[in-house]
């Protein structure tokens, strides 16, 4: 392995050991560091504990399955104003309902096992991919805010992160009435301020929280956390 080359760090959530094992084997390339949890609880902790690229996440598991893990890691991303790391799910099913549930939950992709070694590493290397984003000032999105208003900006940005934290709140507890709120605020007061970005995410949590729809929500968070990482204000 090239020194310049990163190493991918992936949380597998596999309660089966045969199945770990598996997995285990076809992920011994010394570009990938594997670390393990044997259900959906301890998943969670090490993933609010660590920093992974990616994971692995079995549906079927004690204590906590991982419908209910993958819910709670999106809204603790979202909370902590952190990117989506991508999740792919792991089920021995291959009906469409549960392929459904798992992408509801918040899931990337729904591999079904035993999954083949050229298929898990097709699907880890496509989402690592699909997830970087360019370095440097490339990353950045600039907003210019008008004069008038340059000395509140702070004051908005802040309030809208504590929105984030809110909406996740929310979200847990299925309050679509208030997630429909602060979509709504969020739709008036973004482009208001110069951040148009903000209004258009605020008006899709709004018509997502109309629908019920708590996969969209969590999509739309997670937009709004990313934005906000990435935006530089610059004041005249």
């Amino acid at each position: 392995m090239s020194e310049k080359q990163k190493i991918i760090r992936i949380l597998v959530a596999e309660d089966a050991p045969f199945n770990l094992a598996l997995i285990q084997s076809y992920l011994k390339d010394p570009a990938f560091e594997i670390d393990a949890a044997s259900n959906g609880a301890v998943a969670l902790q090490k993933f609010q504990s660590n920093v992974y690229d990616l994971v692995l996440m079995d549906i079927q598991m004690p204590i906590m399955d991982g419908y209910k893990a993958t819910e709670n890691i999106r809204a603790w991303e979202a909370e902590h104003q952190k990117r989506p790391t991508p999740v792919l799910a792991l089920t021995a099913s291959g009906f469409e309902d549960e392929k459904q549930a798992s992408l509801a939950a918040g899931c990337n992709a729904h591999l079904i096992k035993p999954v083949r070694k050229t298929e898990l590493l097709e699907a880890i290397r496509a989402h690592i991919h699909a997830d970087a984003r360019p370095s440097g000032e490339n990353r950045r999105i600039p907003i210019h805010p008008p004069a008038e208003i340059q000395e509140v900006i702070p004051l908005f940005l802040e309030s809208t992160r504590a929105d984030i934290r809110a909406l996740a709140r929310a979200l847990e507890n299925l309050d679509y009435p208030k997630i429909r709120l602060i979509g709504h605020d969020l739709k008036g007061s973004g482009g208001g301020y110069g951040f148009d970005q903000i209004g258009v995410i605020g008006k899709s949590i709004e018509e997502a929280a109309k629908q019920s729809d708590s996969a969209e929500v969590k999509r739309q968070i997670g937009a709004l956390a990313d934005y906000l990482e990435r935006v530089d204000v610059i004041l005249d």
